[in-house]
């Protein structure tokens, strides 16, 4: 959503490039259900103005089902492929104030027509706690529609904010974090989102998450392992309705 700070600020809020993000290369991959997979990539550059940012995204949803009128056997099938690539920068403004911007090529494909266009993502976060908590707004997907075919498409533009406030235990600080945002998808409702992440001293992290406003889904656990630069990342989303469940796993190398 749009906690500062957060490890995927490339698809989140862009302010959290300048807070706490080591330079550092990571690779996504996610199967959802019906078979959709999603492959991710980024890559994160520390310099002394702030820190620049790489990234690119894949889906593919395959095997859709082509019908021209109503039948009970399809002509056939076909696919959708979904494409963002972009850069973004962030940095702290006068120690107070996390800001950040990436800039990205959306690109999709059904079947036999494609489109794609360029939009940008805008954040702000605080860049020290107020009051013990830490704030972040971001709006994302600022652009122009795309023709697909004799149909335009317009960008899903998403609100985002959120806080999040961390805790000490086993005597380290920061051991536990917990978070709370509220996300705008315009043509949806909203969606509350809340989660908590635990810092075991073995380098094990234990994190569950639960979303309102989804029919099929809402609850998400995981965990992740750092091993010295390296870190594993997992996550379940199980969804209703016999729909089956999801699952991503990342792979991250700090520089």
């Amino acid at each position: 959503m749009a906690w500062p700070g957060a490890r995927d600020a490339a698809w989140v809020n862009p302010a959290g490039l300048a807070l706490a993000q080591p330079q550092g290369i990571s690779f996504a991959h996610g199967r959802w259900i019906a078979d959709i997979r999603s492959t991710a990539f980024e890559g994160r550059k520390r310099t002394a103005r702030g820190t620049w940012l790489l990234f690119g995204n894949i889906v593919n949803v395959p095997g859709l089902e082509r019908r021209v009128t109503a039948s009970s056997e399809p002509l056939g099938t076909f696919s959708v492929h979904q494409l963002q690539a972009g850069a973004g920068f962030g940095t702290v403004f006068r120690g107070t104030v996390a800001v950040g911007l990436s800039a990205k090529w959306v690109y999709e494909k059904i079947h036999l027509v494609d489109g794609g266009t360029v939009a940008l993502d805008l954040g702000l976060a605080t860049a020290k706690p107020v009051a013990g908590f830490r704030l972040g707004v971001s709006v994302q997907n600022l652009g122009p529609g795309y023709k697909l075919g004799n149909d335009t498409v317009d960008l899903p533009t998403v609100l985002s904010a959120g806080l999040n406030r961390s805790f000490g235990v086993f005597g380290r600080q920061e051991a536990v974090r917990t978070w709370l945002a509220w996300r705008q998808i315009r043509g949806e409702g909203g969606h509350l989102a809340l989660g908590a992440e635990l810092h075991l001293p073995s380098g094990l992290d234990l994190r569950a998450g639960y979303q309102t406003g989804y029919e099929s889904r809402g609850l998400s656990v995981g965990g992740g392992l750092r091993l010295g630069r390296a870190t594993l990342d997992y996550a379940l989303v199980p969804f209703q309705e016999d729909l089956g469940q999801a699952h991503l796993v990342s792979l991250g190398y700090r520089l």
